[in-house]
């Protein structure tokens, strides 16, 4: 896959796990992906999360975006950033209602808006299982 044929597998399968590192041990939770373009990978979540502080102490992730109907694969790591926008943040509460009472009992500060730019980006499938793995910038 090239970089445009990654992102649109990425839009079309947009829950991804997220693996992140504390205290030397890999923690994977499943978040859905705002946004993939030019800029970077955009993710959301909230203060309160253990996502927040592990990745304000190491920044080095790794997304896992399948669609596991054809059993393929795209990976994606590098450092993420918090990006302090809240025309930003009230955009993605538009798009996912479900953050709506979050706000309305916490405000927007609450919640954290991640961007992952530059990541190396790699594509898995049964077909390319044991081929040694291309890594594109993303």
């Amino acid at each position: 896959m090239n970089k445009e044929e990654m992102r649109a597998f990425m839009r079309a399968n947009p829950n991804c796990c997220v693996a992140s590192v504390e205290d030397n041990k890999p923690h994977t939770r499943v978040f859905t992906m705002y946004r993939v373009d030019d800029n970077g990978v955009i993710l959301q979540s909230d203060k309160r999360k253990d996502f927040y502080r592990q990745v304000l102490k190491n920044p080095q992730i790794e997304l896992c975006f399948c669609d596991t109907n054809k059993f393929v694969e795209v990976r994606v790591n590098g450092r993420i950033e918090v990006v302090e926008d809240l025309a930003l943040k009230k955009e993605i509460v538009e798009a996912h209602a479900f953050e709506k009472p979050v706000i309305e009992k916490f405000g927007y500060d609450t919640i954290v808006v991640y961007r992952l730019r530059n990541g190396k980006a790699t594509a898995w499938s049964f077909t390319t299982d044991v081929l040694p793995k291309t890594y594109i910038d993303l």
